[in-house]
């Protein structure tokens, strides 16, 4: 409530300083006080409305006719603006809003449109009426016929119809009502409880000038109305609504305009008996309501028994001001009942001016008025922003006498210079020698002292080299001064001279707001140094005032892009080797960073690389941005060449060369790396195998030399890689590893060897064959070299590959093993040079401490014993703990020798050996492995000083000795997960081609390490 009640209070104050003290109905229409006049023309009353119009050509048959015309109107406080309205005649004047149609309900009307608008295809739109909608009008000097029947009373609207600029001519003027009376009843609005005695049509509007003055080219999106109308008028122009005290006062109101109008009747109450023409089931009472653009809206008011009021119909969105928001105007009018006293009873200041307006103050304005009304005008008086009481302002001058008079005020130079900048509202009151002082009329004064605002700056292009011209682009606005236009510009580069002095620009047009620019000349670009310059905008408006500068800085670059860490990889490169499998391409990599210079750099725009001659630029083939996109000063970028380009090139060192550029338009200097392509093949020499006979050793060391031959015109590439094969070729890089002798291969020249463990090695003749590769992925051409197998051969104890597809060899199954596919592995049993590839193996079940193994109990007190086979992790988890794949027993059930597993973390697995002896336990040291299958052998011996050994693959990795386990016969095996098992552990391993061996001899080892236990 304490919010309605300022609202309330605040405009009862405006329309006391308006009229004098208001008249606020009270619930049941009472009155507080009488009114006093207000200072409104006295114009033909508003609810003069005839019982019907057209001319009857029938018995209920009426015709129209409507000529569409344009014409002006003037505006609240002077000035006009073009409209287009409607005429009832062809000489007639076009009026805002379009005269009147009041026709009958039930009679037939014809209407026809003339049309007189250049250049405007116009037809006509009736709401509420069964009529098709003219989507075509008819042209300029033509004539439509429409045609319908009045069926049901109420208040419509007829306008400019739907045709492509139907919209813009609504706006313009083109509309009018249509009230259909009920027959028979031309004191109804609708049925008998809505029987009138006065009536008053109310057409609501507005006008955006902007829009007026361009109706064809203006954006409707940017439509803002400055003025807002009731039957073409604003205040103080509006028209009043007579009635007499008691009487029931229909009010028709049609919202002709674009925006909702919400409309009041203070101190009094509208009952809402019609909306679009239809009546309302139940009426219903308010004080004011709003009315959607193209809605009607029928009320009743009960005017008070009391004579001599008024009372204010208004806008309650508190539009009452006409263009500027400090002065009085918009949609308000006034209800006068009998004994009102009229407008020219007190003396009325009209067409209040200040001229020259707008003005910048350096010179005196002069202040206008005429007042009107009353009798004898003896003085005047004026105000500036504050409203003082009666006779205490500035006195105007004049010869005053019988009204109007013209009274006149100048205000000088240095009292224009105490004035704030912006709008200032000059109030004008005048006195009679009968009545005193009257209303108060006002004019805006726009005070504009400072200059267009420049925004939107922007060069192109930004950076810049100096070698092409840079356009200059900004906005010149002088809305925030006052209403003037633009109407020049300048600029200056780093330092600011004098207005008018600068660089001319050019402006679009002379308007508010202007575009301006100007185009810096190339050579004056070029002599700049490079760094930041400032570019100096100011605009001029209309009152020669200049505005403020607005800077923005030209960054001139001339410096391009530096190349740096120029590598390429793989390199060297034989036209075969790619960056990645999926990649089969060499990729060039180079860094390139823009120099700052002066404070400024640029964002690298492109990069090109050149293959031995450098081209023109932009010629060479791209280089793409590492994270995407070419955007800053310092970006990486590559490109993959393919490698059949690699392979097409000769033999030797090549030069592959970068450079980039900026945005600027700068190439930088060429950066470069060498490429080595290298086709020669490695060779292989001094290749030899010891002991060979082999005499009775289960193991023998192949020693080699790899050489790369001398690149065409490059150095030799490394040797990278060794590998061997025993018989058949398995293809290139798919042999047994060598390494290299002085422990990596880092040379074209390396001796490389390996150690082979020929435990099962069939007696006889065995081909060893090698082989090495180089950097640039060249295979040499094998060397081979015979190793001769002799001596006692071990004896076979057990074997079983799991190829019969059950554990019926085994002589116990524990726990969740079986025969699987997936666990293949190896060439086949005891190594045999042509064996049948495995297609089964053991898979073994790992789930927490549940043991999964199988048992052979063929070993007989064996003193010596010999036991190989594959294993795979396949990923188990071992829960960061380990436990046993593969044990020794004795014949007392005591474990005597073992191979532990576990899952370091990731990809990491590791396996070691353990041996009991008179000590105790000796273990290997943990050795990883991939996650893949491998060959798993030791070696044991029963003896006062015996030998243990650990080989994973073909080398053996580890050999305890020293060690007395003369104790311990092995007489039992196990494989598979069998102790030390966790709670946590899981997953399933993969177990293939077991082989034991047993020798009544002895045999040699090589071993790589040695520890004592």
């Amino acid at each position: 409530m304490r919010t309605r009640t300022r609202k309330l209070l605040g405009l009862s104050a405006l329309l006391v300083l308006l009229v004098g003290p208001a008249a606020i109905g009270r619930p049941g229409g009472s009155v507080i006080a009488p009114l006093a006049p207000a200072p409104i023309s006295a114009a033909s009353p508003a609810a003069a409305l005839p019982t019907v119009t057209c001319t009857a050509t029938g018995a209920s048959e009426r015709t129209c006719d409507l000529w569409a015309k344009t014409d002006t109107l003037a505006l609240p406080g002077g000035g006009t603006v073009p409209m287009w309205g409607f005429a009832y005649t062809d000489g007639g004047t076009a009026s805002l809003p379009g005269p009147p149609l009041i026709v009958n309900q039930g009679e037939t009307v014809i209407v026809h449109l003339h049309n007189q608008i250049p250049g405007q295809n116009v037809s006509l739109y009736f709401t509420g009426q069964g009529l098709i909608p003219d989507l075509t009008g008819v042209g300029t000097g033509s004539v439509a016929d429409y045609t319908f029947t009045a069926a049901e009373p109420g208040t419509y609207s007829y306008e400019a119809g739907l045709t492509s600029n139907g919209a813009r001519q609504v706006a313009m003027g083109l509309f009018g009502a249509l009230i259909v009376r009920p027959a028979d009843h031309p004191t109804w609005a609708y049925g008998d409880a809505t029987e009138f005695d006065d009536e008053a049509l109310l057409i609501l509007s507005e006008i955006d000038p902007a829009f007026n003055n361009d109706p064809a080219g203006f954006d409707m999106v940017t439509y803002a109305p400055e003025y807002w109308l009731v039957n073409g008028k604003a205040y103080p122009d509006a028209d009043l609504i007579s009635t007499t005290a008691g009487n029931r006062l229909l009010v028709r109101m049609i919202n002709a305009g674009l925006d909702h109008h919400a409309v009041g009747l203070l101190g009094l109450h509208q009952t809402v008996v019609g909306i679009d023409g239809n009546p309302v089931p139940h009426s219903y009472q308010l004080v004011a309501d709003t009315i959607p653009a193209g809605q009607s809206l029928d009320a009743l008011v009960t005017i008070p028994e009391e004579e001599g009021m008024r009372y204010a119909l208004y806008e309650t969105a508190h539009h009452m001001h006409n263009a500027v928001k400090s002065t009085f105007g918009g949609i308000l009018t006034f209800i006068t009942t009998a004994g009102s006293p009229a407008a020219y009873d007190l003396p009325l200041a009209t067409d209040v001016q200040v001229e020259p307006n707008p003005t910048n103050g350096a010179a005196g304005v002069t202040l206008s008025a005429t007042i009107t009304g009353g009798t004898d005008i003896d003085t005047a008086e004026y105000f500036v922003d504050s409203l003082g009481a009666p006779g205490t302002g500035t006195t105007m001058s004049d010869g005053f006498g019988s009204p109007p008079v013209v009274v006149t005020a100048t205000i000088s130079a240095g009292a224009l210079a105490a004035l704030p900048t912006g709008q200032n509202v000059f109030y004008v009151r005048g006195h009679d020698t009968s009545v005193g002082w009257g209303p108060v009329g006002s004019a805006v004064l726009n005070l504009v002292v400072s200059g267009p605002v420049i925004s939107g700056m922007a060069l192109t292009p930004d950076p810049t080299n100096g070698s092409t011209d840079v356009a200059i682009q900004a906005t010149g606005d002088a809305r925030p001064s006052g209403p003037v236009n633009v109407v020049a510009a300048e600029y200056f580069i780093d330092t600011t001279g004098a207005p008018d002095t600068g660089e001319v620009m050019t402006l679009n047009h002379d308007a508010p707001v202007a575009s301006l620019t100007a185009t810096i000349p190339q050579g004056t670009v070029a002599a700049l140094s490079e760094g930041a310059h400032t570019i100096h905008i100011h605009a001029q408006d209309s009152l020669d005032n200049w505005g403020g500068f607005g800077q923005i800085a030209l960054h001139v670059d001339q410096s391009g892009p530096i190349a740096s860490s120029v590598s390429v990889a793989p390199n060297p490169n034989n036209g075969n080797l790619g960056i990645l499998p999926s990649i089969p391409s060499v990729r060039l990599e180079a860094i390139f960073a823009d120099p700052v210079m002066g404070g400024v750099n640029s964002n690298i725009e492109r990069a090109e690389g050149f293959i031995d001659t450098v081209g023109a630029y932009g010629s060479g083939f791209p280089l793409i941005a590492t994270d995407g996109v070419f955007n800053r000063p310092y970006e990486t970028a590559y490109s993959h060449i393919p490698l059949f380009t690699i392979r097409q090139l000769s033999p030797g060192l090549h030069t592959l060369h970068v450079r980039a550029k900026d945005v600027s338009g700068n190439w930088g200097p060429t950066g470069s790396v060498g490429l080595i392509v290298d086709k020669t093949l490695p060779q292989i020499s001094n290749l030899n195998v010891a002991p060979n006979p082999t005499g009775g050793a289960t193991g023998v060391a192949l020693t080699a030399t790899a050489t790369d031959p001398l690149n065409p015109s490059a150095p030799a590439s490394n040797i990278v890689a060794a590998e061997w094969f025993e018989g058949t070729d398995p293809g290139a890089g798919h042999g047994n590893a060598m390494v290299a002798a002085d422990g990596g291969f880092s040379s074209p020249t390396e001796n490389v060897s390996a150690a082979i463990n020929v435990i099962g090695w069939t007696l006889g003749d065995h081909v060893l064959s090698v082989r090495a590769r180089d950097a640039a992925g060249n295979w040499g051409s094998v060397a081979t070299t015979t190793l001769t197998v002799q001596g006692t051969s071990p004896q076979l104890i057990f074997a079983d590959g799991f190829e019969a597809g059950n554990f019926a060899a085994w002589a116990a199954v524990v726990g969740a093993v079986r025969i699987a596919p997936e666990a293949a592995m190896g060439p086949g049993l005891l190594g045999a040079a042509s064996p049948a590839a495995s297609t089964l193996g053991m898979a073994a079940d790992v789930n927490g401490t549940a043991p999964a193994y199988v048992v052979d109990d063929t070993p007989n007190h064996e003193a010596f014993y010999i036991a190989r086979f594959y294993f795979h992790p396949n990923g188990t988890d071992t829960a960061g703990d380990h436990h046993e794949i593969f044990l020794g027993r004795d014949g007392s059930g005591t474990t005597i020798f073992g191979i532990q597993y576990q899952h370091v973390v990731g990809d990491t697995y590791e396996i070691r050996a353990w041996v009991r002896h008179s000590g105790g336990q000796a273990f290997t040291n943990w050795y990883e492995i991939s996650n893949a299958p491998h060959l798993l052998t030791i070696w044991w011996e029963s003896s006062p000083a015996a030998t243990f050994h650990l080989f994973i693959g073909s080398p053996w990795h580890e050999a305890l000795s020293g060690l007395n386990t003369s104790a311990y016969l092995v007489d039992e095996v196990w494989l598979g997960p069998s102790l030390g098992l966790t709670a946590g552990m899981k997953g399933t391993e993969y177990y293939d081609e077991f082989v034991s061996l047993r020798s009544p001899g002895c045999y040699h080892f090589l071993p790589l390490v040695t520890r004592n236990g």
